[in-house]
């Protein structure tokens, strides 16, 4: 949900007025509400944000063939890519979101 421009507009109103006169009780009342709604709104929206980032990692195996690391690759989507770093070792990117290091090695040496 998009925080609304009207929100803010208020709420920078209510701030203008403070600073040219005291507000009333019910002006401060509803200052109150629309700075509230609009933390709400703005937590939501971290939330959603958040909810949708993946964070992406690196390990390094030795001493696999590229085919047991092609056949883990497809049996796991938490596996973004296999980078070949030279005859022994590999690089495997994968999503931290959805699995482990620990979860990787013990798939891999199993």
């Amino acid at each position: 949900m998009a925080i609304n421009q009207k929100l803010i507009n208020k709420i920078n109103k209510y701030a203008k007025l403070k600073k040219e006169r005291m507000l009333t009780d019910v002006e401060r009342k509803e200052q109150s509400e629309l700075r509230k709604l609009y933390l709400d709104q703005f937590k939501s929206n971290l939330k959603n944000t958040l909810n949708d980032v993946s964070i992406v990692d690196k390990l390094i195996i030795k001493d696999k063939t590229e085919n047991e690391l092609i056949q883990l690759f497809v049996n796991d989507n938490s596996i973004l890519q296999i980078k070949k770093i030279n005859k022994s070792q590999y690089e495997l990117t994968y999503d931290t979101k959805l699995t482990t290091e620990k979860k990787i090695l013990k798939k891999i040496n199993n």
